[in-house]
């Protein structure tokens, strides 16, 4: 019954169906103007991931807790040794140096050295020396002998350092030169004269405290007193005593400086068989406040000299000092120019130094330097090369002059003039080290005097030059070349009231030293090696050829 029903709605579904088909469409036209180009519209998408909207929010209070356990680890790091630096090994010291030689016509040498080995609190080293010659062939009582015994000591602390020297020297010498010129003169006698030695007493003392380093402030000093005593053979005797301190403040780039001396000076001489004597005592007191200014590139130096001068009368003179430097480029080329000038004490002891054959019947006077204007260039020309160039103009008061004694026995020794001077100086420089075991020295003066009263500037060379050569051979072979050159030289003749040429010269010195270990070795000097004859003073010739050779011991 079911299954006929369901058959009658079928036929009756298609029959209706086939009567909608068969209905007639109206007929139309299309044009198409342009090319057909298909579409596919936009398809509605079903969502991949489903959205899922909570209702009930669930709010979890979570309290978390950490145990407190100790978790035993059986590893164990191997030490690691701190990192030390290793300096060169201390090289063994030796206390004693000693050299003897001897030497041609006569002239034997030694010097002794007594060394503190190293030491953190103290050092001091023992001197003596001595040198002596029989004299210049074929000339009598030529000879002389130079002498000198010292002791020189440090004592450091932390902050301040401490020393002290002690020294006496002898030396010994002859009037050999004299005029034989003079009318009447028996040269034979005179020659063999031997009552015309001389021998100069030289005692000095000296004590000194500094501190090693600035302190908190920037503050910077050294104190020194010392004291001398020379005497001579015919009783001329001079004391002096010496109170300085150099004092400087250092305030970031700036040095400030307050240096001060106080010179004393008294010399005596009496001649009692002419009725004559020396006598003068005389004080300086050396006031020099100043500072140093620096830059990046330059370099100010500005001081005021002050020094009082206590003699007969009382005169207080002041001098200007300043000095500017400026690095150009880089230590390569640094020129400079500066004022200054300063009061220079004289003494019979300088003269006697320089000069052995003074008459100690002189008179004293300090030279006064008014005024000095100089520049000059400096530098590097290269790694190895430094050089400078300078020339100077100073006015001087009472510049000392050596000449001829008129009043002594034979005119053999010599007296001081003063007279005022204009001086200009120019002077080159070089110095080259291609390498460590070479080197080279160079340097000339050039001097151009012009007096006020005399004829010319007596003993005063118009030019100087000397050279140094060095070569070094492992510490093994060591040579030394030294040349100097001076120019002619003015003595004052009294008899005519003109001057004589005292002709230039060259001196070449050779020393050679071979080591044969670094405790003995052997040496040559060669002194005067051209055996050229000169005077250095007026009739006093100097020795020629001058071999000296022995050995060197360091025990």
């Amino acid at each position: 019954m079911k299954s006929s029903n369901i058959s009658a709605l079928l036929i009756s579904l298609l029959l209706a169906f086939n009567a909608v088909g068969q209905e007639k469409l109206d007929r139309d036209s299309f044009v198409i103007v342009k090319e057909f180009v298909p579409t596919l519209s936009q398809a509605s998408k079903i969502r991949i991931n489903p959205e899922i909207k909570d209702s009930h929010h669930l709010d979890l209070n979570l309290n978390y807790e950490f145990l407190n356990k100790k978790i035993e680890a059986n590893f164990s790091p191997e030490p690691i040794q701190a990192a030390t630096l290793k300096g060169e090994p201390l090289v063994r010291l030796t206390r004693n140096y000693l050299i003897l030689g001897y030497g041609n016509n006569a002239t034997p040498m030694a010097e002794l050295y007594f060394n503190q080995l190293r030491s953190k609190k103290i050092s001091y080293v023992f001197k003596a020396k001595h040198l002596s010659s029989s004299g210049i062939d074929n000339i009598e009582n030529s000879g002389f002998s130079n002498n000198d015994i010292g002791l020189e000591g440090n004592y450091y602390t932390r902050k301040q350092t401490v020393n002290a020297r002690l020294n006496y020297g002898y030396d010994q010498v002859h009037y050999y030169g004299f005029n034989s010129q003079i009318p009447g003169l028996d040269i034979e006698n005179t020659e063999k004269n031997e009552d015309v030695m001389q021998f100069y007493n030289d005692i000095n003392v000296a004590v000194g405290i500094g501190n090693n380093q600035r302190d908190t402030v920037g503050l910077r000093h050294y104190s020194e007193m010392s004291f001398s005593n020379f005497t001579e053979r015919f009783g001329a005797s001079e004391n002096r005593f010496i109170l300085k301190e150099d004092i400087s403040l250092l305030n970031k780039n700036d040095v400030y400086i307050f240096d001060w001396a106080l010179d004393y000076n008294k010399y005596r001489f009496e001649q009692a068989e002419s009725g004559l004597d020396s006598n003068n005592e005389n004080t300086i007191l050396y006031l020099k406040p100043g500072i140093e200014l620096k830059g990046a590139k330059w370099n100010l130096t500005g001081k005021l000299h002050v020094a009082a001068d206590f003699n007969r009368e009382t005169r207080l003179n002041i001098y200007p000092h300043a000095e500017f430097r400026y690095n150009l480029i880089k230590s390569i080329l640094v020129p400079y120019v500066g004022i200054t000038g300063d009061l220079r004490r004289n003494t019979f002891t300088s003269f006697a130094k320089e000069n052995p054959f003074i008459n100690p019947l002189i008179q004293l006077k300090n030279t006064d330097e008014r005024l000095s204007l100089y520049a000059g260039l400096g530098g590097n020309l290269s790694k190895n090369t430094s050089f400078e160039l300078s020339v100077s103009n100073t006015t001087f008061e009472d510049m000392a002059l050596y000449v001829k004694d008129t009043t002594s026995r034979d005119m053999r020794t010599f007296t001081l003039i003063y007279d005022d001077i204009e001086l200009t100086r120019l002077t080159a420089e070089i110095i080259y080290e291609p390498l460590k075991r070479w080197n080279l020295a160079l340097k000339g003066d050039y001097f151009i005097y012009e007096t006020q009263n005399e004829l010319e500037a007596w003993h005063k060379p118009d030019y100087r030059i000397s050279a140094l050569m060095g070569y070094n051979l492992g510490d093994k072979i060591i040579l030394k070349l030294m040349v100097y050159v001076i120019g002619n030289q003015k003595a004052k003749l009294y008899e005519k009231s003109e001057a004589e040429t005292l002709k230039g010269t060259g001196d070449i010195n050779l020393d050679f030293e071979y080591r044969y270990s670094k405790k003995v070795g052997v040496f040559l000097h060669f002194n005067n090696l051209a055996s050229a004859r000169y005077e250095k003073w007026q009739d006093y010739p100097t020795q020629r050829l001058n071999l000296i050779g022995g050995f060197k011991f360091s025990f």
